[in-house]
């Protein structure tokens, strides 16, 4: 039975751990350590608006799923910064259920709209838009590197 908890500083370690595991893989691919997702969970949690929720499975974290709200000039919007589940469950319906979990919860707490970024590949977007998310045609993400 999966048993959810508030996402507070003490959970900071476990869920590096599976943040590695998750974002080093397909289809990121990146070169996470321990240390630097233990780092950038940190400042996340740190935030205004921080609201995060971990999942737990027979006393093992399985999951995560933190974000903060912010104000727009017609909704309270949640944006999720990160998600993730164990490789290990991957594909097992957790995933569904972390965000369901989730989604109930920010609604009680009068959030209008969840947004995300995520990688483009239909396993990120698929999963999204079976939760019920959807692409933005108005919108596109941008990036510019200014450091090499």
């Amino acid at each position: 039975m999966v048993k959810y908890k508030e996402l507070t500083k003490e959970h900071i370690k476990e869920i590096a751990e599976i943040y590695v595991d998750a974002f080093n893989c397909e289809p990121w691919n990146d070169e996470w350590t321990t240390d630097s997702a233990s780092k950038r969970i940190s400042q996340m949690i740190n935030c205004e608006g921080f609201d995060g929720l971990v999942a737990y499975e027979d006393e093992k974290l399985i999951g995560m799923i933190l974000g903060n709200h912010e104000y727009y000039y017609d909704a309270m919007l949640f944006q999720i910064k990160e998600f993730c589940v164990d490789v290990k469950v991957k594909c097992t319906g957790i995933g569904t259920k972390l965000i369901d979990e989730f989604t109930n919860r920010l609604k009680s707490k009068g959030i209008d709209r969840i947004v995300l970024l995520t990688v483009k590949a239909d396993v990120t977007e698929g999963f999204y838009k079976k939760q019920g998310f959807e692409s933005f045609e108005n919108m596109v993400m941008m990036g510019k590197e200014i450091s090499k």
